[in-house]
């Protein structure tokens, strides 16, 4: 059975800067956004040695036709492991082999590789670059096998993602759809 060792909800009422946030403008009702290059979260290992899988539910911010697509490189404890890019709403699994669960937390690093893009088109918040609307992020323990790599899938309501949700609900006994 997977367990759920955190819940972030990433708005204004959530609880993101309890996991030491870095790179992240202020929640917002619903959302916050990643800003700047590099944005980063702390989060704590309960079962040391055993498999994770990190689930972030996203939208990337998009400027047409300048910016079309977000892409961001994903790290763990300062390896890259994973890029993803992203044309509209998803959520992507991240498998976290026991190789990152070693010590007492996992930094989760988020590298905008689109932000002086987004820098230069946005003129609503003082020249920051954005990245991703961040909404809501879950950290399991799983003695599932996870998937070999990052999972991108469109966002709950159908298709793949409502499926992993579905299965991690039950699993857990808990609801996390968004």
């Amino acid at each position: 059975m997977s367990v759920l060792q955190v819940a972030i909800d990433f708005s204004a009422r959530g609880n993101l800067r309890d996991f030491d946030a870095r790179g992240f403008g202020e929640p917002e009702p619903a959302h916050c956004w990643s800003i700047g290059a590099l944005s980063q979260l702390r989060l704590p290992v309960a079962a040391r040695g055993q498999p994770h899988v990190v689930l972030l539910h996203a939208v990337p911010f998009l400027h047409p036709p300048r910016i079309v697509k977000q892409t961001v490189r994903i790290g763990l404890n300062a390896e890259v492991v994973a890029t993803v890019s992203a044309a509209e709403e998803f959520v992507f699994a991240l498998p976290i082999p026991p190789k990152h669960t070693q010590g007492d937390d996992i930094l989760l690093s988020l590298y905008n590789e689109d932000s002086e893009a987004s820098r230069a088109v946005d003129r609503y918040r003082n020249g920051q670059s954005m990245g991703l609307m961040c909404l809501s992020l879950w950290f399991f323990v799983t003695p599932l096998r996870p998937p070999e790599k990052v999972v991108v899938m469109p966002p709950v309501g159908g298709g793949p993602a409502a499926e992993l949700v579905r299965r991690v609900e039950l699993a857990t006994g808990r609801d996390i759809a968004p």
